[in-house]
């Protein structure tokens, strides 16, 4: 199952657009003769649309197709791609979908920037197993070619989450997702769980820095998960790094002090 496809005229098309993404209607590539020149823009072979009996639009692959990642696309994945999607522009953002980088060493769930070319940042839909090495790889080549990553997931504590920049989201009742794991505030000497926003939100503070992905080094304090990224206001990652100023310049003192005394008693 799939849910785009690379028309021969007209370009990348999505199942689930009103107008296919490019002004043209669902009746003008369903069931039409000649087939409509459809192909898959992983593997290249050609596709068409198809419906299910519950009514849902997607592109299949014509039999005798190779293996193929985009086939294995879940719907659950497709939805929260539009899920963030829909939530990246409502924050003020441009995004598209299905994004190659240079040389396609690798490619946004969803690619979010900011209207006026100041930044860019890949928006992804992580549901299916990986291996904390393999998703750093990943956020890895982004961050190579100056795209951040936010990572998310709806499923609860993956092994991978805090190895790379990850929020968990849950649907709420009415519509939209909300951010229920991923934020963080320092206090006491410690990280504890900040609050859950709604998605929109928390996409209006990541994309004005007023929340940031922070590298923590201080330790947590319960129910909070002792993971290494965590998404914050970058007050409270300044005021870690004054609190471990501190401790260690004490921790130093207290060195120089035992060092003394033993000296002392030895002279003694």
């Amino acid at each position: 199952m799939a849910f785009r496809a690379v028309h021969a005229q007209w370009g990348t098309v999505f199942a689930h657009l009103p107008d296919l993404g490019c002004g043209r209607s669902w009746d003008q590539v369903w069931k039409v003769k000649p087939p409509a020149p459809l192909t898959c823009d992983e593997c290249r072979h050609s596709m068409y649309a198809k419906r299910s009996p519950s009514g849902l639009r997607f592109f299949a692959h014509a039999p005798g197709a190779p293996e193929c990642a985009l086939a294995g696309e879940t719907l659950a994945h497709h939805l929260l791609k539009l899920e963030l999607a829909a939530a990246a522009r409502e924050a003020g953002a441009h995004a598209e979908l299905e994004v190659r980088g240079p040389e396609g060493a690798w490619r946004a769930d969803v690619l979010a920037s900011d209207p006026a070319g100041a930044w860019r940042m890949a928006l992804e839909a992580q549901l299916s197993p990986i291996t904390p090495d393999d998703i750093a790889a990943r956020m890895e080549r982004m961050q190579a070619d100056g795209v951040p990553s936010v990572w998310f997931s709806d499923r609860y504590r993956p092994p991978w989450f805090g190895r790379v920049p990850a929020v968990r989201v849950k649907a709420v009742v009415g519509g939209g997702l909300v951010v229920v794991e991923g934020l963080a505030k320092f206090s006491g000497g410690q990280w504890e769980a900040g609050p859950q926003v709604p998605l929109v939100e928390f996409f209006r503070w990541v994309f004005a820095d007023r929340v940031v992905a922070h590298w923590r080094r201080a330790p947590v304090r319960s129910p909070l998960q002792a993971r290494r990224s965590v998404w914050t206001a970058p007050l409270y990652a300044q005021q870690e790094a004054a609190h471990l100023e501190r401790r260690n310049a004490g921790n130093a003192w207290n060195r120089r002090r035992n060092a003394a005394s033993r000296r002392r008693s030895g002279s003694g």
